[in-house]
C-alpha cells in the first residue's frame, strides 16, 4: 500500500539521560564522604537508608556536581522549550544493599527529578519508569518487539556517572539489588516559579 505515516507524539513523558563530565573524580570523593557520614546521618528506610533531604546544601564540596545537574536541567528546559528558571529544592543520597528494592512513586511538588549513580554493578537493578496513562492498561496486547511508542514501561540500567532526568510525576520504581556489593546514587526534585500571567482558564 503507498501510504504516507505522519506521526504526533502529543502528550510526551520526556526522560533524558546525561553522563557527567569527570564522574570518575567525583564518585570517588562522593564514596570517600558517604563511607565516612556518622550513623546519625543515615536515616533507616525499608529500601535501606537515605540522607537528610538537603545535601545540595550542606555538602558545599560537591557544587562542582551540583552545577553539572543544574547546567542539564537548564539544557532540557531550554530543548522543552520552557523558561531555564528552576532551582534545585531538594537533594539526598540513597543507599540499597541485596535484594532491597524501591516501590512505584512520584515526587509530588516538583517540575523534575533525577537518579545520579555513584556506585552500582551488573545486578543493581533498573530503574522502571511506568506509563502516566491510567486507562492505557486496561487491556493490553502483544507486541512484535516492545518499544517506547506501546510499551507501558521504559528502563535505565545503571552505570556510575549516568544522570536520569524525568517529570517529576512519572511513576518510577527501582528493582532489587540482586548483587552482593551496595548500590549508592543521589536523587535531586527542581521546581520552578509559577507565573500566574501564563495560566489560563478553560
Amino acid at each position: 500500500m503507498n501510504m504516507t505515516l505522519n506521526q504526533h507524539n502529543v502528550f510526551p513523558t520526556c526522560i533524558f539521560t546525561v553522563k557527567i563530565d569527570d564522574y570518575e573524580n567525583i564518585n570517588q570523593r562522593l564514596l570517600y564522604k558517604i563511607q565516612s557520614l556518622p550513623d546519625n546521618d543515615k536515616i533507616s528506610k525499608t529500601y535501606g537508608w537515605q540522607t537528610d533531604i538537603d545535601i545540595h546544601k550542606r555538602w558545599t564540596e560537591f557544587e562542582d556536581l551540583w552545577d553539572k545537574l543544574n547546567g542539564a536541567m537548564n539544557h532540557i528546559q531550554e530543548h522543552l522549550s520552557f523558561t531555564p528558571d528552576t532551582w534545585m529544592t531538594s537533594a539526598w543520597c540513597q543507599m540499597y544493599q541485596y535484594k532491597q528494592r524501591m516501590e512505584k512513586h512520584t515526587h509530588p511538588n516538583c517540575f523534575y527529578s533525577a537518579a545520579y549513580y555513584i556506585k552500582c554493578q551488573e545486578g543493581s537493578g533498573k530503574i522502571n519508569f511506568h506509563d502516566t496513562r491510567p486507562n492505557n492498561s486496561v487491556v493490553t496486547f502483544p507486541l512484535t518487539s516492545p518499544n517506547e511508542y506501546s510499551s507501558g514501561m521504559f528502563s535505565v540500567t545503571p552505570e556510575p556517572g549516568l544522570a536520569v532526568f524525568f517529570p517529576s510525576w512519572t511513576p518510577h520504581s527501582v528493582e532489587a539489588n540482586e548483587d552482593d556489593d551496595t548500590r549508592i546514587s543521589l536523587a535531586f526534585n527542581w521546581m520552578k516559579p509559577l507565573h500566574e500571567e501564563g495560566i489560563t482558564s478553560a
